[in-house]
């Protein structure tokens, strides 16, 4: 008998977790992912010690109950490395907090590679094949092209692709540069509640705030200002409750440098680098609309979010990561998200204005959340 002993070692595998998010109009686009991944693993995955996990809502939800349904999904889904965004003809359903639900997924997916970076990334590809004019709902079609636009300023790389042949060449050939990448980043990809378990969070309650016009100020602004250079924090989130006591509203934030005026010449706006966004309603109207301003200049037309009442109370909140990624949510929806300069994220204007009009504005219950 040889004197010989055959010693078993431990593999270590690690696992990556990929997520597909993408309207119901996708099916054999996310048949292609699965098979991809599949080949992956069979064919190289194993001499690699690498496990590529597919996570789809179909196959990974499971029926429970939520604020709303793709709330359900987003509490079943687990962490994932690789986010795989897909868009052919159909943008999907409205959410509470985004326009379909795969855009609230990207947005999710978004803020996950911001908040941990290269520890995430985003894969999104549109499909931009020939179809017939009867069948285009323009509406549909103008929200995939607004959320197109949105992907590629926050920076995403996206890919167009015509038939499902190229989508397979492309999505095959991606893959493995993505995997090779984020293995690149470290030995052992894994969950990210580690990391989420290292951010501390500080609050300070802030003094309810009321504002009425104005008459020495610009439209007869009112504000409260608020210095954040005073503070450690990489990123900081606002919320309070508003409630108006006046048919005509403009309420908002301005960000802006520390050592600028807070108004420009007649006007709440001014041509240094800074942002308002605020909420607005006219008179004899219950419209709610969303406007913004960049560098005193307006973003984009006025957009209606909502409906609003003269004294209902509305929660609104105003968040900025460390990415300087801006994010405003009224109502439990989110109204606008941009990207801004670094030399106005210390200082922040609440504000209300009434353009020559009586009124009253609170905010109320604010809290001030900083995260290092």
């Amino acid at each position: 008998m040889s004197n010989y002993r055959i010693v078993m070692a431990e593999k270590q595998i690690n696992v990556i977790k990929v997520f597909v998010g993408s309207p119901g109009n996708t099916k054999e686009e996310r048949q292609i992912i699965n098979q991809v991944v599949s080949d992956f693993n069979k064919n190289y995955g194993n001499d690699a010690s690498i496990q590529i996990n597919l996570l789809l809502w179909e196959e990974d939800a499971y029926p429970g109950i939520g604020s709303y349904p793709q709330d359900v999904i987003n509490k079943q889904i687990p962490d994932y490395d690789i986010f795989i965004g897909l868009m052919s003809t159909k943008f999907g359903s409205p959410t509470p907090k985004a326009r379909s639900g795969t855009e609230e997924e990207f947005d999710r997916a978004i803020e996950k590679h911001y908040r941990f970076k290269d520890k995430s990334n985003i894969m999104f590809y549109f499909k931009n094949s020939s179809i017939k004019m009867l069948e285009i709902d323009p509406d549909e079609l103008l929200q995939i092209h607004r959320f197109r636009k949105k992907v590629g300023d926050l920076g995403v790389l996206y890919y167009i692709y015509e038939t499902t042949d190229d989508f397979r060449r492309m999505f095959n050939s991606h893959l493995y540069k993505q995997i090779k990448y984020l293995m690149s980043k470290g030995s052992e990809i894994s969950s990210l509640e580690t990391e989420k378990n290292k951010t501390r969070s500080t609050i300070i309650n802030l003094p309810d705030w009321i504002g009425t016009q104005k008459i020495v100020n610009p439209q007869w602004a009112d504000y409260f200002e608020i210095r954040l250079d005073k503070y450690i924090y990489q990123e900081y989130k606002l919320t309070g409750n508003f409630s108006a006591h006046s048919e005509y509203i403009r309420f908002g934030f301005k960000l802006l440098p520390i050592r600028s005026d807070p108004f420009g010449d007649g006007s709440i706006q001014s041509r240094n680098s800074n942002l308002i966004v605020h909420i607005g309603k006219n008179f004899n109207t219950t419209d709610l609309f969303i406007t913004t301003y960049t560098n005193g200049i307006r973003s984009e037309k006025d957009l209606i979010i909502d409906t609003y009442d003269r004294n209902k109370s509305l929660p609104i909140t105003l968040s900025v990561n460390t990415n300087n990624i801006l994010e405003f949510i009224v109502n439990n929806k989110k109204a606008h998200q941009a990207r801004i300069p670094a030399d106005i994220k210390d200082r922040l204007l609440i504000m209300a204005w009434g353009d020559e009009h009586e009124f009253k504005m609170e905010f109320n219950q604010i809290h001030l959340e900083l995260f290092s």
